[in-house]
């Protein structure tokens, strides 16, 4: 649960969105990749993590 607040937040600087659609970001990508939500959120804050 916190991976996908973090993950938000992530998002929602990078992009400039809200939290709804960084919300919605994530569970399209889980539902695309046929993955848990969480596990998103993770590949997702390893991403910019790598990125800085």
């Amino acid at each position: 649960r916190k991976a996908v607040e973090k993950a938000k937040g992530l998002l929602m600087k990078h992009k400039d969105i809200n939290e709804d659609d960084a919300y919605q970001s994530l569970r399209k990508m889980a539902m695309d990749k046929n993955k848990r939500i969480v596990d998103v959120a993770e590949s997702v804050i390893n991403a910019f993590e790598l990125l800085e």
